[in-house]
């Protein structure tokens, strides 16, 4: 299971009704199941807040929370619009650049666009 995650307060506050689903999940349906990451998602680089949600997840997940943070981008709103995948959509956007990051990074690489330092410090 990966868990896309908005970087705004009430999301943040749903993480743990979210674990406890998860959990029961895997007590009573499938014992296989697995928390695979968190995904920081519609993050706004310009908001404070994203960063101190990030900080909280960081504290309480920090196994768990991956490097790669899905910006906001109007190119992913746009594209189920269009019956498209952001990469099929608008492949130069930074929504499209942010999935393949993350794609990058579930399979082990370190995703190309990430500056050094986040891929290190997050």
């Amino acid at each position: 299971v990966l868990i896309p995650l908005q970087t705004e307060f009430f999301a943040l506050q749903g993480m743990s009704k979210l674990m406890d689903v998860v959990e029961i999940v895997k007590k009573r349906i499938n014992p296989r199941l697995k928390l695979g990451g968190i995904v920081a998602c519609r993050m706004d680089s310009r908001a404070r807040l994203s960063y101190e949600v990030i900080e909280d997840i960081k504290k309480h997940f920090p196994e768990l929370l991956y490097r790669t943070r899905i910006r906001q981008n109007i190119k992913l709103a746009e594209a189920p619009s269009f019956g498209k995948t952001v990469i099929e959509y608008a492949p130069e956007s930074n929504g499209a650049a942010d999935y393949r990051d993350l794609a990058a990074e579930f399979l082990g690489e370190l995703p190309a666009s990430l500056p050094e330092e986040t891929a290190e410090s997050s």
